[in-house]
């Protein structure tokens, strides 16, 4: 394989999947691997699995080791921000020559994936927010509700609010905490 830019990329990639159930994870691995092997940018070269093993929070990791042909830096790139590998060696060619324009346009379009990237972040997270919000009001609502009749312990405000009690009270404490309503022993009321 040559030096200059544009020319092909042989590289080992690794590609892992995080999640639960274990089946889950096996299947998406290999649709991961159908989806790469049917793209005709690049060539998959030889690929082993390694099925998914068992982590903490009875989540399952698997990964899929690769050899992928790109047609060029650029593709390996591209590769990557779709495919979001965990680990990539270039195998051939040792070295790459880019002409600055070649570089410049490589970075600029990273810088554009990347920033394309946090605008949906920071959205994703302005939408978070405003459910956060909005979930916060509908519970307080919802506690008030219960509490309109008078005094409840948390088991009985679980049982009308559908939440479980032992997440209900780490909500009933912040409200308590910002007087949205008042605790009096192992009950609670409204002000």
């Amino acid at each position: 394989m040559g030096e200059e830019a544009g020319r092909k990329v042989l590289a080992r990639v690794i590609i892992e999947v995080l999640g639960a159930p274990e089946q889950y994870v096996n299947e998406t691995l290999r649709m991961v691997v159908e989806n790469i092997k049917s793209d005709s940018a690049y060539e998959l070269l030889k690929h082993s699995f390694f099925e998914a093993a068992p982590q903490e929070n009875k989540m399952f990791n698997a990964f899929v080791e690769t050899e992928i042909l790109f047609k060029d830096a650029e593709q390996l790139v591209s590769f990557c921000f779709d495919y979001t590998p965990s680990s990539v060696e270039i195998i051939e060619p040792e070295e790459l020559r880019y002409a600055a324009r070649n570089l410049s346009n490589l970075m600029n379009d990273i810088l554009l994936r990347l920033h394309t990237m946090n605008v949906h972040l920071k959205n994703q997270n302005a939408t978070q927010l405003i459910i956060n919000t909005n979930t916060e009001n509908l519970l307080h609502n919802i506690i008030r509700l219960s509490l309109k009749h008078g005094t409840k312990d948390s088991a009985a405000i679980s049982r009308d609010v559908g939440i479980p009690q032992h997440q209900l009270v780490h909500v009933l404490d912040d409200f308590v905490q910002n007087k949205k309503i008042i605790k009096e022993q192992d009950a609670y009321r409204l002000p």
